[in-house]
């Protein structure tokens, strides 16, 4: 095919981004929302050592200077990404959410910057900017949980990650300065990105699709290899070196060189060991039913030091009060770390991480010997598949992806608080701002300005729901421009303009978040909550608003034919 992909530059003074029309058009859509959702308050769940007061512990002894704070089950389980975050937000003196939609806004805004050499219509950067910044699920809250969670960061550093790749193929003509700023950004936000969740394998795809399509750009120019591929090198160092410290740091304080507990060998290999056991018939949710834990008692010494914990007091809390004791999926991770931890009395996580490899040993050696049914080794936390599984992924595929693609589950109402005053204190000291009611503590609320911050959740709920159906429509819209601008490459016989690449990249990062939580969801824990794709939306718009700026631009254009380049117009 012939490549016609043309150049990037910067459109003409007066219709550039930089235009005071779009930027004020842009600051006032931001503002607005910043306003709108400075009413929703947070909601404090005391008790919450999984997830909303976790995080908020942890943040609290980095300000103490002690790092993570006293070795537990919990200090290495999630990523020291957000608990850094709201630390920075307190040392900063801004409230945790302000801190939360300021960055989302500042990405989006980032985001635009980096492909609007693409778009050339500065009205398609506003509506980039404005989809991005008011799609629903951006201020959506969950209606059973807490909304200290760590998708209200991982979603902007996702489109930060996008900007920085983005900005390699479209900056690449720029000042050195102004690339290795760009080429900073995609490193620290990648780096950020890995530490704050442990699913960022769904980026990989994406991120090679984009750093080809910047490599082939500066190749179609016989550029100066070094000198276009710096960029590259100075944000893999970026990513790197954060990175690196947190192993520093956890090995310093906790004698472990890693960065959370799930992802080091010993645990994977202990806890795919007992996954394949088989003493028992296959059941979807419960990959380690019962009847195994009581095989694997008899084979395994390390193991049958934790039974009278998990047959005992922890064990039943753990399976919800079921009569049969069975322990779902989801569940049976942190009840095997709490077992460990209480057996081992370890302080240090190298010690934990040598009883779990214990575990391993002794279950795989009964498995190869035949002492217990089994399947194939295993050194994964996914659970082994099954007829049952494969029946549940059939039958719940195509409600999951509508759930997605249609922006269902929207809410902008937050449940109440529970706990006392006392219990509560942790949530409002650390996130500096407001709480949901709690019925315990009445002294809390916030009477000031109650009815208008009512109303404008009572808008924002009516604005979401609205929004909801743009952008559905806008996601329908960019489809049908993704097709048509494939077809019209093929029959053309060019390869297809960078936006169209660009949109490509996107809706496959989005599809990857969707296919990762659907597979938590037919194998572990079901959750349609729209928080499971938090950073799945703002890729739909930027797929839709990618590909149709590349139909429509190619239809005023006449052509897919390249604009001369004037070196004189460089993009900053």
């Amino acid at each position: 095919m012939k490549d016609t992909t043309p150049v990037p530059q910067t459109p003409a003074v007066g219709s550039a981004f930089h235009d005071r029309r779009i930027q004020v058009a842009a600051l006032v859509l931001a503002l607005i929302k910043l306003w709108f959702v400075s009413a929703q308050p947070i909601n404090g769940l005391p008790g919450s050592i999984h997830d909303d007061q976790l995080f908020l512990e942890l943040a609290g002894n980095i300000l103490n200077g002690d790092w993570l704070g006293p070795y537990s089950q919990y200090t290495l389980i999630k990523g020291c990404g957000y608990p850094v975050f709201i630390a920075l937000a307190m040392l900063m003196g801004l409230p945790l959410p302000l801190a939360e939609h300021g960055l989302y806004l500042l990405a989006a805004w980032l985001l635009v910057r980096a492909i609007r050499p693409l778009l050339r219509n500065d009205l398609w950067s506003l509506a980039l900017f404005a989809l991005i910044a008011w799609q629903p699920m951006s201020y959506t809250i969950d209606r059973t949980g807490g909304n200290i969670l760590r998708q209200n960061l991982y979603t902007p550093l996702t489109l930060l990650v996008f900007a920085g790749l983005i900005a390699w193929s479209t900056r690449r003509a720029s000042r050195p300065w102004v690339r290795a700023g760009w080429a900073w950004l995609l490193g620290a936000s990648l780096g950020w990105l890995y530490l704050t969740r442990e699913e960022t394998i769904w980026i990989v795809p994406s991120a090679i699709l984009l750093a080809l399509v910047a490599v082939v750009a500066i190749w179609r120019e016989h550029r100066n290899w070094i000198a276009a591929l710096w960029p590259g090198a100075l944000a893999a160092a970026t990513a790197i070196a954060p990175i690196l410290l947190v192993c520093s740091l956890n090995a310093r304080h906790y004698g472990w060189f890693g960065t959370v507990e799930v992802k080091a060998p010993e645990f994977v290999a202990a806890y795919g060991a007992l996954n394949r056991v088989t003493v028992a018939p296959p059941r979807v949710h419960y990959p380690f039913p019962r009847a195994a834990r009581l095989a694997v008692y008899e084979v395994s010494p390390s193991f049958n030091a934790l039974r009278p914990l998990l047959e005992g007091d922890l064990g039943r809390a753990w399976a919800m009060g079921a009569e049969d004791r069975e322990i779902h999926g989801a569940l049976w991770l942190w009840a095997l770390r709490d077992a460990v931890m209480h057996v081992s009395q370890a302080r240090q996580a190298s010690q934990v991480l040598e009883y779990y490899q214990r575990i391993a040993d002794e279950v795989n050696a009964a498995c190869d010997d035949g002492c217990l049914p089994a399947g194939p080794p295993r050194h994964t936390l996914i659970a082994p598949w099954h007829e049952g599984l494969t029946q549940r992924l059939k039958s719940e595929v195509w409600n999951y992806l509508q759930t997605f693609l249609l922006f269902e589950g929207f809410n902008a109402r937050s449940p109440r608080s529970h706990g006392t005053a006392e219990q509560l204190k942790i949530f409002r000291d650390m996130t500096q701002w407001h709480l949901a009611p709690p019925d315990q503590a009445p002294e809390l609320a916030t009477p000031m300005s109650r009815a208008m911050r009512v109303w404008r959740i009572g808008a924002l709920q009516d604005i979401g729901s609205t929004l909801r159906w743009i952008c559905v429509g806008a996601f329908a819209t960019g489809t049908v421009c993704w097709f048509w601008a494939a077809a019209a490459a093929v029959r053309r016989r060019q390869w297809p303009p960078q936006s169209w690449w660009i949109a490509t990249a996107a809706l496959g990062g989005a599809l990857a978040v969707w296919t990762i939580s659907f597979a938590v969801h037919v194998t572990g824990w079901p959750d349609t909550r729209p928080l499971r794709f938090s950073q799945g939306y703002p890729l739909l718009m930027l797929f839709a608003v990618a590909a149709a700026a590349t139909v429509f631009r190619a239809r005023g254009n006449g052509s897919n034919a390249p604009v001369p380049h004037n070196p004189s117009l460089r993009p900053s």
